[in-house]
């Protein structure tokens, strides 16, 4: 099957458009392909427009997403743009999401549709996180332990890996029931060891993390990964080395998480990113 032009299609109002900007950047940046009509006005023009919005969100692009408000609803463009794609939706599933600014509702949109709103993800990057994890099939659908430990270790293993990569260092790994050892090691030296753990019968990870080879340092990292599924958080009480850190943080994603980790993993090497 022909891989498609665009992962996601943004449609959406000019008077959102700095909320938008934002959201599509960080999508960009974690190298996802995006339609966003800043970025292709030059290849607009002298085209049909209602023909290349058709192709662009039914034939080009995996699915939409709607930002609507109630500037969107009073635009000629973007009601056209919700009609392509609402037409749509009967024949794809998991073709649409819907991002709301306030109360609005269009034509032709079940009630019953679930959908995002400011109110929940009043940043941007965090909701453009929470559509990577969908696009990337790695939203939690349940509170499993297992989807927790496994999104969480294949996470670290990948910012371990682009660290061994960047500096010429060796990973090791050692992958155990319900344990994982990784050890990132520049020749002989050991500089960080990291160790995650299953906390079974309930739904969480605990995470150790240190520079060295000593297996007990003043400076190492302690933490434990949870997920809430009513409002779809990861919480981390930890201890650690930046100096902002705070006993209990709140994630909207997996992605944030992630990105906090290795802060902190970069803290203990001493590097870049």
């Amino acid at each position: 099957m022909k891989r498609q032009k665009y992962e996601v299609a943004v449609s959406y109002a000019s008077e959102q458009r700095p909320y938008v900007e934002r959201f599509v950047a960080r999508l960009q940046s974690q190298k996802m392909r995006v339609y966003y009509d800043r970025n292709a006005q030059a290849k607009m023009v002298g085209k049909i427009l209602d023909q290349e919005l058709h192709k662009i969100y039914l034939q080009e692009s995996k699915c939409c997403i709607l930002f609507l408000s109630n500037a969107y609803v009073e635009k000629p463009v973007t009601r056209y743009e919700s009609q392509i794609i609402l037409s749509e939706t009967l024949f794809k599933e998991n073709f649409m999401y819907i991002f709301k600014f306030d109360d609005v509702t269009i034509p032709g949109l079940n009630r019953n549709f679930v959908y995002s709103s400011v109110a929940e993800f009043s940043e941007p990057e965090a909701y453009a996180d929470f559509i990577y994890e969908v696009m990337q099939g790695k939203t939690a659908k349940d509170n499993s332990d297992t989807f927790l430990y496994e999104s969480l270790a294949d996470g670290l293993i990948q910012i371990l890996n682009r660290y061994a990569s960047q500096y010429k260092f060796t990973l090791h790994s050692d992958q155990q029931a319900n344990k994982l050892f990784l050890r990132l090691q520049s020749g002989a030296a050991v500089l960080l060891q990291v160790q995650m753990g299953q906390l079974l019968g309930k739904n969480g990870v605990c995470l150790w993390m240190h520079p060295g080879s000593r297996s007990c340092d003043d400076h190492a990292y302690q933490g434990y990964v949870t997920w809430s599924a009513p409002k779809c958080q990861y919480h981390l009480e930890n201890r650690g080395l930046l100096l902002e850190l705070t006993p209990r943080l709140e994630f909207s994603s997996l992605a944030g998480l992630l990105e906090r980790l290795d802060r902190e993993i970069q803290t203990m090497l001493g590097v870049s990113a």
